[in-house]
């Protein structure tokens, strides 16, 4: 083995020397190749050459939607309106006590008696049609109204009876119609929950002297009462004594029209308010609001022209 060094280094010796020094610088090239710039050695593994391509994106991961959130449907109601009942729309206004409302149902507003109008085998009672123009205008076509019951559900033409309450403002419109002087009280066991309801009710329009009360005298007939057999005793009206031919027109002590209260623009009668329109009653005029008591001052606007000559005096024929 030294031998054969031996002989290589002696041959090698013989070359010129720029071979010499070549053979030195490409061995030493060789000898540096296996190490980095830094002199670390660079190992090279089996890793796969690098990808030119760009790499795959990444779905971004979309946010669950949150969950429903519970819906509580709640029904505002006017104060004074019962909590239950059925609510429906006015279809129909038949005269001053029965109306037809959604699906044809007829209802009979429980515990008032208007003038009859619309029965064929009954002539037309005294302020019938104004009753029935109140009752239009107090509930039109179209109103949301909730009925509330009493004990019995039906009468015996097969009319629902009910308390009809306006959804809008709460109005009780079967007080309202007795009230106003377009209906007497019907009390008809054992529906007699609102009975006395009816009776205040009634009292005011007469000591008002408001609507039938005043134009249908000395006629006008005391409360109706129905008795029916029950085990409670039914609760019925004292008998009311007919008020005098004449009277002078007195405020009542409680509203005395669905809007509320006797207008301001006038002293000494009554001129109620919650109508788009009222007339001296006697008059040409076709209401559905009247006032039959005669020259009493305007101290206002005459909003419903009661005052024809404009001398601060109206209603003096």
């Amino acid at each position: 083995m030294l031998t054969s060094l031996n002989k290589l280094w002696r041959g090698f010796r013989r070359l010129p020397i720029w071979l010499q020094v070549a053979a030195w610088v490409v061995g030493g090239l060789a000898l540096l190749a296996p190490f980095g710039d830094d002199g670390q050695e660079v190992r090279v593994t089996g890793a796969s050459p690098p990808s030119t391509s760009a790499p795959a994106p990444t779905a971004e991961r979309q946010p669950e939607p949150p969950a429903p959130a519970s819906i509580v449907t709640t029904t505002t109601v006017p104060p004074g309106v019962p909590a239950t009942g059925d609510d429906t729309t006015i279809d129909r206004v038949i005269d001053g006590d029965t109306v037809q409302v959604s699906g044809g149902v007829r209802v009979r507003l429980i515990g008032i008696d208007a003038p009859e109008t619309s029965d064929p085998a009954a002539s037309v009672g005294c302020f019938g049609p104004e009753a029935t123009r109140y009752l239009n205008e107090l509930i039109p076509v179209g109103t949301r109204v909730r009925l509330a019951y009493d004990v019995e559900r039906l009468d015996q033409y097969g009319r629902t009876l009910a308390y009809v309450y306006k959804l809008s403002d709460g109005v009780f419109v079967n007080q309202a119609v007795a009230r106003n002087g377009f209906a007497n009280q019907l009390t008809a066991a054992p529906n007699v929950r609102q009975a006395e309801t009816f009776r205040l009710a009634v009292a005011d329009a007469r000591a008002a002297n408001l609507g039938m009360w005043r134009a249908c005298q000395p006629t006008t007939t005391a409360p109706r009462v129905t008795v029916a057999p029950v085990t409670a005793a039914p609760v019925t009206s004292p008998p009311a004594t007919s008020p005098p031919a004449t009277r002078t027109l007195v405020a009542p002590t409680t509203t005395a029209a669905a809007g509320g209260g006797c207008h301001p623009s006038y002293s000494g009668a009554c001129v109620p308010t919650g109508f788009s329109d009222v007339d001296c009653g006697g008059g040409g005029g076709n209401g559905p609001g009247y006032v039959y008591a005669k020259r009493f001052q305007v101290v206002g606007p005459d909003v419903y022209g009661l005052d024809s000559d404009g001398d601060g005096v109206a209603c003096e024929s």
